[in-house]
C-alpha cells in the first residue's frame, strides 16, 4: 500500500465534507434524574428504567443545551468524568482507545488520551453544551465541553491525536468541524495516530480480526439488502458471516442530499469504508455519512 494512496483515502474522506445543515428532531424533552446510594447522578427518559427504590427520589426535569457548569472530580478515561456532585459526563463527537478492563486489555494510546484529558479537566470547572439527545443510556449526559478560558475540550482532544471524530446521529453538530481536524492530525500522525496499522486499508475479510478498531476496510460491495430501515451493502457471500456495512433509513437524507441511493449505488462498486468495526453476526460498520465511503477508481 503505497503512501499516495493512503492520503488520497485522507484526503477524500477527511476534506470533501459536508456543506449542509442538519435539521434533526429533539431526541429527548423532560428527563428523569436520580440518584443511587453511592452519590452517583443518573438520567434517563423514562421512570420504568429507574430501579423502583430510587424512584420516589426521582425529578423530572428539562435539560437545557446551555448552561450547565460542574466540577470534575474524576476523570475516567479520554472521553468520559465524574463531576464532584455525582453527575458523569461522556464526551460527545469524540471516541478515546479503551482503559484496561476486565473484558479487555487497554488498547494503544489509552493511557496517553486519559492523561490528556486529566491534564485539560481535572479539578476545573467545565461547561457544558448539549446536542440533540442529551442522555444516554448508560445514564450519563452527553456533552460537548468547555473550559474557562473558552478552550473547546473535545476539539482539542482530536486536534492533539488523543481522540478520533466519532459521531452517533443525531449529535452531529461539529462534524465538519472534528473530522478537519482529525484530518490534520491523521496526517502528521499525532497521537493515536502513529500506531502502525491505524492508516492502513484491511481487507474486508480481515475485518473480523479488528473487532473494536477503527479501519479503513477494503473491498467490492457484492449485493446490498434493504430492511426498510436499513440498507446492508454486503462484501462477501454469505451475508451473516462476512463484512457488511450498515446505514440506518435515519441517515439515507445525507447520501441522497449527494445524489446517492444506499439501496442501490454501490453494488458491484469497490470501496473503501472508514468507521468503528463492530461484530454483528460478522464484522460490521455503521456508517452515517456518504464521505465514510470513498469509490476506489484503478
Amino acid at each position: 500500500m503505497s503512501i499516495l494512496r493512503i492520503l488520497f483515502y485522507i484526503f477524500i474522506i477527511y476534506f470533501l465534507l459536508p456543506t449542509t445543515s442538519y435539521l434533526l428532531p429533539t431526541a429527548y424533552g423532560e428527563v428523569y434524574k436520580w440518584t443511587d446510594e453511592d452519590g452517583s447522578v443518573n438520567f434517563t427518559d423514562s421512570i420504568d428504567r429507574i430501579p423502583e427504590r430510587y424512584r420516589k427520589g426521582a425529578e423530572k426535569k428539562s435539560l437545557p443545551s446551555v448552561g450547565i457548569t460542574l466540577t470534575v472530580k474524576h476523570v475516567i478515561d479520554g472521553d468520559t468524568i465524574i463531576a464532584t456532585s455525582g453527575e458523569k459526563v461522556r464526551y460527545l463527537g469524540i471516541d478515546t482507545p479503551e482503559i484496561s478492563s476486565e473484558k479487555m486489555p487497554a488498547q494503544f494510546f489509552s493511557e496517553e488520551s486519559k492523561k490528556a484529558n486529566k491534564e485539560l479537566v481535572g479539578g476545573r470547572t467545565i461547561r457544558l453544551e448539549l446536542d440533540e439527545e442529551k442522555i444516554d443510556k448508560h445514564g450519563r449526559l452527553l456533552a460537548y465541553v468547555y473550559l474557562k478560558d473558552r478552550t473547546f475540550v473535545n476539539a482539542k482532544l482530536i486536534e492533539d491525536g488523543n481522540a478520533r471524530a466519532y459521531f452517533i446521529p443525531p449529535n452531529v453538530k461539529y462534524y465538519s468541524q472534528f473530522k478537519k481536524l482529525e484530518k490534520e492530525a491523521m496526517k502528521n500522525r499525532k497521537g493515536l495516530w502513529s500506531e502502525p496499522d491505524s492508516i492502513s486499508p484491511i481487507s474486508h475479510s480481515d475485518a473480523i480480526r479488528h473487532i473494536g478498531k477503527f479501519r479503513f476496510v477494503e473491498g467490492v460491495v457484492r449485493s446490498i439488502h434493504n430492511t426498510g430501515k436499513a440498507v446492508h451493502l454486503n462484501f462477501g457471500n454469505n451475508p451473516d458471516e462476512d463484512f457488511t456495512v450498515t446505514i440506518f433509513d435515519r441517515d439515507y437524507q445525507r447520501f441522497r442530499e449527494k445524489g446517492i441511493d444506499p439501496s442501490g449505488y454501490y453494488e458491484g462498486k469497490a470501496v473503501a469504508v472508514y468507521g468503528k468495526i463492530k461484530l454483528y453476526r460478522g464484522a460490521e460498520i455503521v456508517v452515517s455519512f456518504p464521505e465514510d465511503i470513498v469509490i476506489q477508481t484503478h
